[in-house]
């Protein structure tokens, strides 16, 4: 009979098997190393310290939006096509194309975790369409993501 094991998914393309007796002895350690407060089981205290290890930084992931003023999209294919262009940048999660303010122009609304995307980025993200859908405007929103 194997030693019982415990499944952990870090995430979607590493799996690894760790051990029970790697988590007992972790435990312990920890335990040893840093008492829990009063308020606190031991089992508890270990949870809370081990996720802080385990939690990754966040810093500099807050998403952010750019507005692009663009014209040449007149059909449903051309917003695929444009969005699908823009969502192979660097971060970007979402992009919103709606009609712009002047007649025949779309704003584009694209979100990213990028500080810094540019409009020569979008435009080559573009590709050969670059001279069919053109970024006439490129500016970083000042408004927080909802």
């Amino acid at each position: 009979m194997g030693a019982r094991k415990i499944f952990i998914r870090e995430n979607l393309s590493t799996q690894r098997f760790i051990p029970a007796q790697t988590w007992t002895w972790l435990h312990k350690v920890i335990v040893y190393l840093f008492p829990p407060p009063p308020f606190m089981t031991r089992t508890a205290f270990f949870f809370a310290v081990l996720s802080l290890f385990a939690t990754p930084a966040m810093a500099g992931d807050a998403p952010v939006n750019y507005i692009a003023e663009m014209t040449g999209m007149v059909c449903a294919g051309c917003k695929d096509h444009v969005t699908a262009s823009f969502t192979k940048l660097e971060g970007v999660s979402k992009v919103q194309i709606a009609p712009g303010d002047k007649p025949g122009t779309q704003k584009v609304t694209v979100t990213s975790t990028s500080p810094s995307l540019t409009k020569e980025q979008a435009v080559a993200a573009l590709g050969t369409s670059a001279s069919t859908y053109v970024v006439h405007a490129w500016k970083k929103s000042e408004q927080p993501v909802n």
